[in-house]
């Protein structure tokens, strides 16, 4: 049996076999005919001896990073001078990876992107122009192709995480469906460092799902030859995605720092919403936001609104999810894009703040056109002051709602 619990920000849940172990079989009766019940971590149980850490969140981050992977060592053969950076982007999405490296203010020499969602390649083309150059499927990306690409310095990507999910019950594993371009991603890293010159470094950073099955993370384990750093949104934004990243990025796996457990308990939803438009958030942060429009809904069934205008219960608009994931106000504002198509791209993009965060130390090793990036949620000033003027933006949605230079942390030189 579980216990889920009933707290509209919590979808913690716990096994009853082991909550009996830990506090006996007499507080299990008393959960069960409590309604509505509110977990540990929720409600302070006087009496009970099993009592929430404060710094619960800090641990379960310990807990799946890998203390012997703290130390990276980077070598400084390439690096006797700055320069531009050289990137290859694979499942590029909506250029979140190119989006980051600018705020960053980082200047890219040149940025090849593996896409195939024409949508998501029509809104990088709008934001970015011909900086950022498609090369196609990743598939089709041959032997040639890469060595005619390198010197490369950053390559990164996320394979599609739908069939390795558990939240899919039709997933079919990393040896079927999307699973298999993970192996894509491992072809073209092991390919740009056979063809990189040898006084070339190369960075390289794989993302996907914590909800994926354990011979799955093994497996890519396995082949990256490393064990994976999770990193939550919760720590930068209002959204809970808890995400794996496997790399050789500094400070990857570096335990969180106590000023981002401060920035995790300020980063709330009311941060996002557009003012001026009666509208207040029902939860501090919504969970991981996906391709589905219920994932925007709240508590254990999904039928809580997040939000509530004028009495009523909304959904979030789409320049609200936008700046839920760090991007400016109207970036998925393309061609004639509606509510839900734009929900589908943001739901598969990277989390803007937390790929900042993982990649600001490359501005310690390549040519950075700003001297002084804050790390915050805000994506560039022009959404911040399209935000404050309080502009009622995404009429359609409304009307369908019925870090700049900073120490590298484990880094080591040889």
């Amino acid at each position: 049996m579980l216990f889920i619990c009933d707290e509209v920000d919590c979808s913690r849940v716990y096994c009853s076999d082991c909550l009996e172990v830990l506090i006996g079989e007499s507080q299990i009766d008393v959960i069960r005919n409590t309604t509505p019940w509110k977990c540990f971590l929720c409600e302070d149980k006087k009496g009970c001896i099993l009592q929430g850490r404060k710094d619960w969140q800090r641990k379960l981050v310990e807990f799946y990073n890998v203390k012997s992977q703290n130390n990276i060592e980077v070598n400084s053969a390439s690096f006797k001078e700055k320069r531009p950076i050289r990137v290859i982007s694979l499942f590029d999405g909506i250029g979140t990876g190119f989006f980051v490296l600018k705020q960053l203010g980082l200047e890219v020499e040149a940025f090849f992107a593996c896409e195939t969602d024409q949508d998501a390649i029509n809104v990088t083309s709008i934001q970015h122009g011909h900086s950022v150059q498609q090369l196609g499927p990743v598939e089709s990306l041959s032997t040639s192709k890469i060595a005619s690409l390198c010197p490369i310095d950053l390559l990164f990507g996320g394979s599609p995480c739908n069939d390795l999910s558990l939240v899919n019950p039709a997933r079919k594993g990393i040896y079927g469906g999307t699973g298999v371009l993970f192996f894509d991603f491992y072809r073209v890293l092991k390919l740009v460092q056979q063809h990189n010159p040898a006084d070339r470094h190369l960075f390289w950073l794989f993302e996907n799902v914590v909800t994926m099955q354990l011979d799955s993370k093994a497996t890519i384990s396995r082949f990256l030859e490393s064990e994976p750093a999770m990193w939550d949104a919760q720590f930068f934004s209002a959204q809970k995605r808890a995400r794996y990243f496997w790399g050789n990025i500094p400070g990857l796996y570096s335990p969180v720092s106590c000023h981002l457990e401060d920035k995790a308990e300020n980063s709330i939803l009311d941060e996002v919403l557009s003012p001026h438009c009666n509208r207040s958030a029902v939860v501090r942060k919504v969970r991981t936001v996906t391709t589905r429009s219920n994932s925007l809904k709240q508590g254990k069934l999904e039928n809580i609104y997040p939000v509530r205008m004028n009495g009523c219960g909304d959904t979030l608009w789409s320049t609200e999810i936008e700046r839920l994931f760090g991007f400016p106000d109207h970036y998925t504002d393309v061609g004639n894009l509606s509510y839900g198509q734009r929900l589908r791209l943001l739901g598969r993009a990277w989390s803007v703040p937390v790929v900042q965060h993982l990649l600001r130390p490359l501005t310690e090793f390549y040519t950075s056109s700003q001297t002084n990036i804050s790390d915050n949620n805000a994506s560039n000033e022009t959404a911040t002051a399209a935000h404050e003027n309080g502009v009622c933006e995404d009429s359609d949605a409304a009307m369908d709602s019925m870090e700049g230079n900073t120490p590298v942390n484990g880094a080591h030189l040889t």
